[in-house]
Parts: C-alpha cells; sequence; structure tokens
C-alpha cells in the first residue's frame, strides 16, 4: 500500500509513503493510492509531475478541484447552485465546505434513480469497481458498505442542511424546476444528445451574471464537452473559461 500525504487546502503532496503515516499534523490529510498507480508514483524520479487523486469522492485531480473552487467563489451568499451528475457526491462535498449555509446547492443523478429503485424494489445497483477512479474512491471512503452510491451520497453529505438529493434523470425528471439558479454546474452525460438537452434545460434558469460551469473539458474521451462549452460561449455572446490540464473545469458567465 502507498499513502500520499497532502495539504488539506491546496491539496499539494507533501510526501509518500509505504508506511501508514497514521495520525498526522493539523492542515494535512492521508489517503490511499491503488495499485500499480502509488508503487509507480513512490518510485518515479519524477513524481511531482503527475497529477495524484484527491480525498475527495469525486472523479477529480487537484488542479480540477482548484478550479472548481475558484469558480464557486463566485456565488453570492445565499445563492442557488444546481449540480447534475453527482455521481458520489465529491464535488458537492468540495461545494458545501466553501458555501455559506444559506446558500442552497441540489445534486441530481441518474445513477441514483437507478439506485433508488433497485433498493425499493429488493434489487439494488452495487457499486461497480469498473474504473481506477471506482477503486480509488473504495479504497478510502469505502462505498460498498453502503449498499449504493446514492446511500453512500447520503451519509457524505449529511453534515450540510443546505443540500439536496434528487435521484433522476435530467432534464426528464425535473421539468418542473421553476427557480432562477446562480450556478449550473455539468458534469452528468458528457455526450450529447443528453449533454445538449441538460444545456438548454438549465441554461434558461441561470440569471444574468450568473455562472454556467462544467467538467471534463479537454478530455479526449468527451468531445460533445468542448464542441457545446464553446457553441454556448458562441450563442450567448460571452467568455469561455477553461483550465490547461486535461479534463478542467470550463465555466462562462451569463450576460
Amino acid at each position: 500500500m502507498v499513502y500520499a500525504v497532502m495539504d488539506s487546502v491546496n491539496l499539494a503532496l507533501l510526501e509518500l509513503t509505504e508506511s501508514d503515516p497514521g495520525t498526522t499534523k493539523p492542515g494535512t490529510e492521508v489517503f490511499r493510492l491503488i495499485e500499480p498507480y502509488g508503487t509507480r508514483l513512490l518510485n518515479d524520479v519524477d513524481r511531482w509531475k503527475y497529477n495524484l487523486y484527491t480525498p475527495y469522492a469525486a472523479i477529480m485531480v487537484p488542479a480540477h478541484v482548484r478550479q472548481w473552487r475558484a469558480v464557486l467563489s463566485m456565488v453570492p451568499v445565499g445563492g442557488k447552485i444546481v449540480e447534475v451528475g453527482s455521481y458520489c457526491g465529491g464535488s458537492a462535498k468540495i461545494a458545501l465546505e466553501m458555501i455559506s449555509p444559506d446558500t442552497s446547492y441540489t445534486c441530481i443523478d441518474a445513477g441514483w434513480y437507478h439506485d433508488k429503485w433497485g433498493k425499493e424494489n429488493n434489487s439494488p445497483q452495487p457499486f461497480m469497481l469498473d474504473s481506477h477512479w471506482a477503486e480509488h474512491i473504495q479504497l478510502n471512503h469505502d462505498v460498498i458498505k453502503h449498499g449504493s452510491r446514492y446511500e453512500f451520497a447520503q451519509q457524505y453529505l449529511s453534515g450540510y442542511q443546505n443540500v439536496q438529493l434528487i435521484p433522476g434523470f435530467s432534464p426528464r425528471d425535473v421539468t418542473w424546476w421553476q427557480d432562477p439558479i446562480d450556478l449550473y454546474f455539468e458534469d452528468g452525460d458528457h455526450t450529447n444528445p443528453t449533454l445538449r438537452n441538460n444545456l438548454d434545460f438549465w441554461v434558461p434558469h441561470v440569471r444574468s451574471g450568473g455562472i454556467i460551469a462544467g467538467h471534463d473539458y479537454n478530455n479526449a474521451d468527451c468531445p460533445d464537452v468542448n464542441t457545446e462549452a464553446h457553441a454556448l460561449a458562441q450563442t450567448l455572446g460571452t467568455e469561455l473559461h477553461y483550465g490547461d490540464v486535461p479534463g478542467s473545469v470550463w465555466w462562462m458567465r451569463k450576460p
């Protein structure tokens, strides 16, 4: 097993070790790395150039977390945020740690719909370890013991009163939504037509001056993200911003 000690705030890597560091000093966090990724990092002289996972139950490397925090800092106190594609609740956790308690955060996830339906019909959908991300999240958060990603997210975010979890497909299951929002974060199905349908539905709900954002810009597996982000910015007549690493957060301000 390889352990990473990281700065809690900026997520800078402080130490890699094969020995469990146990209790660390304030301001640091420890998480475990899956094999063979952790061993490669430990033994590579250029290990500092690699993107690490983070302690959050999210498909985000440290650069993505910093980008997401920067976008969140633009949301006014008391505002409304909607996120589509919440997975295990990691990106919501990042947000809830920094937004004010009177800023509402709504999470919508289609996978949660299957989880909830399965439990109600006595056939819950297990947390599938079908990717290195899922393995990492399981290793550090033990999602499986909760039965499903939805149950895990409920527990993971239970300390926050300003979050709402909606198991369902967007926009199909939220056509009742009418409230103006200050930030829309698109992190669900990154392919069309679902991606375009979500943007078509949610962008009109974003206030003038509000933020439209998403994840996985410049990800070779998700070319529709780049296409739709640029097309939306052109349609709105606004500037598109995005990070310089693969899979970055992108955002624009609605005129």
